[in-house]
């Protein structure tokens, strides 16, 4: 019964929206079709040295950012940060496919997918991809959190 009180439903139901936007973002088929969506955008660097340079990307964004971050910027501010980053990530690189498709993509456009990855890969994993779990956990009751 102290699941269905409104002041454990509000965090449970933050909680559970923060999770389905952080799923919803797309990082993770990004990350595991890296090399086939640099195939698909034609440009002259080689997929697998795209993927290595994402991959090291999220690896030091993973370690070193979220632990430094997290108390000295807060919580919120740090969601609304990696949201930010992360849509113009995503913006940018939706805007070369879309060139793309036209057939009106400028070579001086080919940096353009990886800086995109690369923005949403950080965006992620400094806020949507670390803090629903930290703020799970700090949001519900004590008496409902096991």
């Amino acid at each position: 019964m102290d699941l269905l009180t409104p002041s454990v439903l509000k965090p449970i139901g933050i909680s559970t929206a923060l999770m389905f936007f952080g799923q919803l973002s797309g990082v993770n088929g990004l990350s595991l079709y890296t090399v086939r969506v640099f195939e698909d955008a034609g440009t002259q660097m080689d997929g697998r040295l795209a993927s290595i340079i994402i991959g090291g990307c999220q690896v030091l964004t993973v370690f070193f950012v979220p632990f430094v971050l997290i108390d000295t910027v807060g919580r919120k501010t740090l969601l609304l940060i990696s949201e930010l980053i992360m849509i113009i990530g995503l913006i940018a690189f939706g805007t070369f496919f879309h060139l793309k498709g036209e057939g009106s993509t400028p070579d001086s456009l080919s940096w353009l997918p990886l800086t995109s990855l690369v923005a949403i890969i950080i965006g992620y994993n400094i806020g949507m991809g670390p803090l629903p779990w930290v703020v799970t956990s700090e949001l519900l009751p004590h008496h409902v959190r096991g």
